[in-house]
């Protein structure tokens, strides 16, 4: 596994017991009621991230990226239903 430099941090809105993390294509989801336990792993192709925020049950970031400024959602209601992990 190779490990790649954190780019953003947030916390869930709700009630601050995840910590979502971005790196380059990669959204992790720790859980910090567990001693920072990572509870899920999300592929993704967003590159240089610099914030990540917790809106209406939905994860956005915020990206730039050679020259370009991306806004990403995910919605983490629909993925924590789908999730036995979560």
């Amino acid at each position: 596994m190779v490990a790649t430099p954190v780019t953003a941090i947030g916390f869930d809105d709700e009630d601050g017991k995840k910590l979502f993390t971005a790196a380059n294509d990669v959204l992790k989801c720790w859980n910090m009621n567990k001693n920072a336990m990572l509870i899920e792993t999300f592929d993704t192709n967003w590159k240089g991230v610099q914030e990540i925020m917790m809106v209406k049950g939905s994860i956005m970031a915020v990206a730039f990226n050679l020259g370009n400024l991306s806004v990403w959602i995910c919605d983490a209601q629909k993925r924590s239903k789908n999730s036995s992990q979560l």
